[in-house]
């Protein structure tokens, strides 16, 4: 691993300058896409010299769309206008001295992150961490993910399948880039997930998302939500131009199958705004669909101050058991206004989820009359209002405190009175 970093920052520092961040690490996804599946390939393109990179990289497109079933986006190189000569050849003579391409894959999301270009800019290490705390082995299971960025957090859960769509084309070129690196299972689409999904209703046990937080839409969008298959409420008119974070709520359900749990991230605000937002949280409830709801700490999130809430759901779920309240608002370390968990922290979250602390002040089950009876309001500090201590006053104590700064406030004024009339007779006497 250290080889691989000290590469990559080589490669960074001979790039910069001359090309933008997220096109060096596409040619450098590209070209070890190359050496791991052409190698003969790579092997010219190694030896020739720069004036003929061109040339070679057009040759090695072709070919690799004749010998694999792989998408027109994985295949074709960065137009020659995205590439430096020398940076290139750097990434060349850098790749060609590691054996196992697949310890690039984490490095260079790491890498994309930063630049945040590729939607990974609010998920870290400390989502990460948490979603596999909550949800444990996914070795048997597979998981989808509409909004997966990257494909960062589905990977790191190890699932037996994953199913993945994304909507920017750039994030969903170096994905699948890194996903042939990984030889990770993986079915990808390319496209919107909320208007024209191509995934299957109950094609995974686990979905898992990290969607765009109060996602707007336009008019037209709006008109083709207006006819999504998976919606479980039809708008009473038409689509909000403010639902994006409930239409992924619904979606995930679609994809879940009978027993399936969905772990989604969404912004707190949705827990209790009126319109759209209250109809699906109404449908929610009546269904028995929560499970578990998990305030989170403001600044957990990369790039964002927004505070969110871990919401799961559970298709398992008995329709009238009490939905699980946490408030983790308060766990975690804070530097530099970013809030992060360690594995204590997340251990200690997914454990309360789980309500196994029930004695625990952070932790509530809420029954669905109580929730009902309060408007349907998902707030979590409706049901877990943290006490207020009011120090008890002793009047004796106050009093004595309050002829004190009597006593000392007029020491001063006579103070300042007799420095006044010195003044005046200093005056008078020149």
């Amino acid at each position: 691993m250290k080889q691989v970093k000290e590469m990559l920052l080589k490669i960074m520092d001979q790039g910069r300058g001359k090309m933008e961040v997220h096109h060096i690490i596409d040619l450098i996804a590209y070209i070890a896409v190359v050496a791991k599946l052409h190698p003969q390939g790579f092997k010219r393109l190694h030896e020739a010299t720069e004036l003929d990179h061109h040339d070679i990289l057009h040759e090695v497109s072709q070919e690799l769309s004749e010998r694999f079933d792989l998408n027109e986006y994985v295949v074709t190189p960065p137009p020659p206008s995205h590439i430096d000569p020398k940076t290139l050849t750097t990434i060349v003579d850098g790749l060609a001295n590691i054996e196992d391409k697949k310890v690039l894959v984490k490095p260079l999301r790491h890498l994309a992150a930063q630049a945040s270009r590729y939607g990974e800019s609010s998920s870290n290490t400390s989502t990460t961490m948490l979603f596999k705390a909550l949800i444990g082995n996914c070795h048997d299971k597979v998981v989808y993910d509409g909004a997966c960025g990257l494909g960062g957090v589905v990977t790191d859960l190890g699932p037996k399948k994953a199913i993945l769509e994304e909507i920017d084309l750039s994030t969903y070129t170096l994905a699948s880039r890194l996903f042939r690196l990984d030889d990770s299972e993986t079915e990808f689409h390319y496209g919107d997930a909320l208007s024209k999904p191509q995934v299957k209703a109950a094609s995974a046990d686990i979905v898992v998302m990290e969607p765009p937080l109060n996602q707007k839409f336009s008019a037209d969008q709006r008109r083709q939500l207006d006819d999504a298959n998976y919606l479980i409420a039809k708008p009473e008119r038409n689509m909000s131009a403010n639902a994006g974070n409930v239409l992924w709520l619904q979606l995930a359900l679609d994809k879940l199958k009978a027993n399936g749990r969905a772990y989604i991230l969404l912004p707190q605000g949705w827990l209790f705004r009126s319109g759209y937002d209250a109809q699906v949280r109404q449908a929610l409830l009546e269904l028995g669909l929560i499970e578990a709801l998990v305030g989170l700490p403001s600044g957990l999130l990369t790039n964002t101050g927004i505070p969110t809430v871990l919401v799961v759901l559970s298709k398992a779920k008995n329709v009238d058991t009490p939905i699980h309240f946490v408030d983790a608002s308060e766990v975690g370390a804070t530097k530099r206004n970013q809030r992060t968990f360690n594995q204590d922290d997340v251990k200690l979250i997914a454990e309360l989820a789980a309500g196994k602390h029930t004695a625990d002040e952070r932790f509530k089950a809420v029954a669905i009359d109580e929730i009902q009876s309060n408007n349907g309001s998902l707030s979590i500090g409706a049901y877990l209002a943290k006490e207020v201590v009011v120090a008890r006053l002793s009047l004796t104590e106050e009093l004595a405190k309050l002829a004190k700064v009597k006593n000392q406030a007029e020491q001063s004024h006579q103070w300042l009175s007799n420095l006044i009339d010195k003044v005046a007779a200093q005056t008078n006497a020149a």
